[in-house]
């Protein structure tokens, strides 16, 4: 249930192999059952504590960190703090499994249960605890130790030498090397004068020396010399001397391997079976491979095909079966190939303990081996089974609204402005989350926790991979998201949740992309922000700057509001080598004031009365447009402060200027801004000129003033050293906007 007075739109539980929820919908994270156990955070916390199978809690949810599950046994901290680089300092360690707390939380450390013994440090010095009882079975007497993995054995340092140390506490090889890896296939891996070796666990060596070996599997292990691998035996030799740029692991008798853009397959003989234009392990007894155009089959053990390459993508084999995407739906083969149905789910993954999760439209459901819907599609995640039991999540969805009020927001309506209206697939959606203030440690736990929850439901819908960009910092979110069915919803669901976790929000921007045309009002690196919906579009170009005047005081429609060749906006990144291009949000638009893009700098005459009162307005609503307790700036010891019109001289106001258009003299005033004033820098790679806000902040002088309701802009600055867009004018770095206001 969840706590009275809060309400919340992503809510997770735990259902049984019929679907039927048997720890309700009331949680607000929930992670898969190990030995009747589970790691789950309630509403009202934002720790996790740690569940049995009715629910109740056996942990309370106020831990600070928690290791990873080994033999249904798992490590958890309370009263530590995590730190900037991730390692938990203070509090005190317990141990959990089999439905129960094995050890109460006393310890300085724990490590992973292997072999059933469990790693702890007590007075500064390791030893070892029974897995069942939680009492010591080795004091803490070592420098260090490892877990107990292969061959019962573990990596142990005393005196600042390793040694290999068997369960009973008995040294198989005395503490006396540099470094150890852990065995398997009873070999070891020693560090000798610098370099890696293979031994036995006698201690003799068996290989020549690399830069690094990495573990046995299977039989055989990866060597590194260099920027290349290869293989060798248990007898320590290599696998026909062959190098290769690239390699993963033998799995079933095969290891993918790369050499140059070409993947192969590479059997215990030393055989390679290829190229392919990607190959991965075998699981099941199957190995995927991608043939030149993109498609997708299965390779035998044996290094026959077993599955034609017909397929668009495919998963691997778990219990028998593979998810296979044809015809842009999913269904399953068999390992003779033989499809379990026609294609039809939008989604699919891998089978656990018979079920796996399906996808149709928005809803996630579970089916059996027969293909047999046996959970209805009626959540939004489903996570593997385990034990019997999944975790899943269930979003309640709220209807796009306005945001708070105390948010600044561009634009002004948030995600119910009318630009985001019909936004799908197709488009990316840029939102960028400023705070008011460096986020507290708890703070930013809740933050990550969320976008981390977010992802995962926002991946379940695009299919994987919704999140292309983002930045996590003290100070701001940035996300870049794509392919989302319906990416304004969960954009709703995301900012709905950093509100309700009551992280300072002050600033919040928002824009709609697809991908760049010939045309498009706004390149940014190949994709144009989508238009203002009430843009009226007008023509970029005249003959002369008197026919640009005419269309934009009487004509319609007015001349555009932006020029595609000039906002191609951008700043060198020196680390990175590279261009970064400003974002972009919607065209510039006001419901009663004309936004014209192009400006004269003829015409000026003497300042007087009239000049300076329409200097101090605009320097007025421009310093209460961009007031910093509503406006975001980031870092505050650089603030330039709000931007504030000046001369061609560099002196504070506006010059007057007259023309004659079109057989009348029209009275105007000029001024620059800069633009560093309209920053908003939001990270290494994502950052914005306020070119709204300031638009509105002269709408506002504008009305203050009674003057013509027109507004026209330029931007100027100095070219990038990167070669020009065909059909575009050089990419630059703004410097100046050059602002022409009218009398009426």
């Amino acid at each position: 249930m969840l706590p009275s007075g809060g309400v919340t739109s992503l809510l997770s539980g735990y259902i049984d192999r019929t679907g039927s929820l048997v720890i309700p919908l009331g949680l607000r994270d929930a992670r898969p059952f190990h030995g009747g156990l589970a790691l789950a955070k309630p509403f009202g916390s934002w720790r996790f504590g740690i569940i049995d199978v009715d629910g109740s809690w056996v942990v309370a949810p106020e831990l600070a960190a928690f290791g990873d599950w080994r033999e249904d046994v798992c490590g958890y901290n309370v009263g530590g703090e995590v730190d900037g680089d991730g390692e938990v300092v203070g509090g005190r360690w317990g141990v959990v499994g089999d439905g129960r707390i094995i050890v109460p939380p006393s310890l300085e450390a724990v490590g992973g249960c292997g072999q059933g013994l469990i790693p702890f440090r007590q007075g500064g010095r390791w030893g070892y605890l029974d897995r069942n009882t939680g009492a010591p079975v080795m004091p803490p007497s070592f420098d260090e130790a490892d877990d107990f993995q292969h061959d019962d054995l573990a990596v142990v340092y005393q005196d600042g030498k390793a040694g290999y140390l068997d369960t009973r506490g008995y040294w198989r090889l005395a503490a006396t090397y540099e470094a150890l890896a852990p065995t398997s296939d009873q070999r070891g891996r020693a560090q000798i004068d610098g370099r890696w070796y293979v031994i036995d666990l006698d201690g003799n060596v068996l290989s020549d020396g690399y830069d690094d070996i990495l573990p046995f599997m299977a039989g055989m292990a990866r060597v590194v010399r260099g920027d290349q691998i290869a293989y060798v035996g248990l007898d320590g030799q290599l696998l026909g001397d062959a190098w290769f740029d690239d390699g993963a692991p033998y799995a079933e008798g095969l290891a993918p391997v790369r050499r140059g853009d070409a993947w192969f397959f590479l059997d215990v003989r030393g055989a390679t079976h290829g190229p392919y234009q990607r190959a991965m392990s075998p699981t099941d007894g199957l190995a995927r491979f991608v043939e030149a155009g993109g498609d997708v089959g299965f390779l035998g053990v044996d290094g026959t095909v077993k599955v034609p390459a017909r397929y668009a993508s495919a998963f691997g084999f778990h219990e028998g079966l593979a998810a296979v995407l044809r015809d842009e739906l999913w269904t399953f083969v068999d390992a003779t190939g033989k499809e379990l149905h026609e294609p039809y789910w939008h989604r699919a993954g891998n089978f656990h303990e018979g079920l796996c999760t399906v996808r149709y439209g928005a809803r996630a459901g579970v089916v059996d081996k027969s293909g047999k819907v046996v959970v209805p599609l009626e959540l939004d995640v489903v996570e593997p089974f385990a034990g019997g039991r999944a975790a899943v999540k269930k979003v309640t969805w709220r209807p796009v609204t306005a945001p708070p009020t105390a948010w600044h927001v561009t634009p002004a309506e948030g995600l119910a402005f009318r630009g985001f209206a019909g936004a799908g697939a197709d488009d990316e959606l840029r939102v960028s989350v400023c705070f008011g203030r460096d986020v507290r440690d708890d703070e930013s736990l809740r933050m990550q926790q969320i976008v981390a929850m977010w992802r995962t439901i926002a991946d379940a819908h695009a299919g994987g991979g919704a999140l292309r960009d983002d930045w996590l910092a003290d100070y701001a979110v940035t996300m870049r998201v794509g392919d989302l069915p319906y990416p304004i919803e969960l954009l709703q669901l995301l900012l709905d949740e950093l509100r309700e976790a009551d992280v300072p929000i002050k600033d919040v921007a928002l824009a709609r992309f697809r991908p760049a045309t010939e045309h498009g009002l706004q390149f940014t690196a190949g994709w144009e922000a989508v238009p203002h919906p009430d843009d009226p579009h007008g023509s970029a170009y005249f003959d002369t700057f008197a026919d640009y005047a005419r269309q934009a005081f009487d004509g319609t429609p007015p001349p555009a509001s932006e020029s595609p060749p000039q906002l191609l906006a951008g700043r060198w990144d020196g680390r990175g080598e590279r261009v970064v291009y400003a974002e972009r949000t919607f065209t510039l638009h006001l419901p009663d004031v004309r936004v014209c893009y192009g400006v004269t700098q003829d015409g000026w005459i003497a300042p007087d009365a009239r000049s300076h009162a329409v200097g101090e307005a605009v320097t007025g609503a421009l310093a209460a447009r961009f007031d910093r307790r509503r406006v975001w700036f980031f870092p505050p010891h650089k603030d330039p402060g709000p931007p504030a019109p000046f001369t061609r001289g560099g002196e504070p106001g506006v010059e007057p200027l007259q023309l004659d258009l079109d057989g009348r003299s029209r009275r105007g005033y000029g001024f620059a801004i800069d633009c560093v004033a309209c920053l908003q820098d939001l990270g290494p790679a994502q950052y914005r000129y306020r070119e709204n806000e300031l638009m509105e902040g002269l709408a506002d002088a504008v009305r203050a003033l009674g003057l013509a309701p027109v507004i026209m802009w330029q931007r100027f600055g100095n070219p990038l050293p990167v070669p020009a867009y065909p059909g575009w004018a050089h990419p630059m770095e703004p410097t100046v906007y050059v602002i022409n206001l009218w009398e009426r």
